[in-house]
């Protein structure tokens, strides 16, 4: 397979990491609502994201999100609700600044040191 996504770009290679993870972890329902051969309800909406975000199938989070901007809207309003009460601790500003640096340390080793 190593020699096949060589022949890659970036964006083919994440399409094709994507649609691995899917073919790996989804379920067959939640692989049918995703080809479109199945109806999305709310209900299957919140599981794909949910299940999308653990999978880190990120290109197949934003399309699902681009294609039900209606459901989007609505779970990021219930997220927004659920972390309404959570208080986030402050920080230093030389914590925040070592944060950034490691942040950016794992930026560049996933996607090259031109990344950021």
């Amino acid at each position: 397979m190593d020699g096949y996504t060589q022949s890659m770009n970036k964006k083919q290679r994440r399409l094709f990491d994507d649609f691995l993870k899917i073919c790996i972890y989804a379920t067959d329902e939640e692989f049918d609502a995703l080809l479109g051969m199945r109806r999305i309800d709310y209900k299957m909406f919140k599981r794909l994201s949910e299940h999308l975000i653990e999978m880190s199938a990120d290109t197949s989070f934003f399309k699902l999100y681009d294609t039900y901007p209606e459901y989007a809207k609505r779970y990021s309003k219930e997220i927004e609700g659920e972390l309404s009460g959570i208080t986030v601790p402050e920080i230093t500003v030389e914590e925040e600044k070592r944060m950034g640096e490691e942040l950016y340390e794992k930026i560049r080793k996933l996607y090259g040191n031109d990344a950021v």
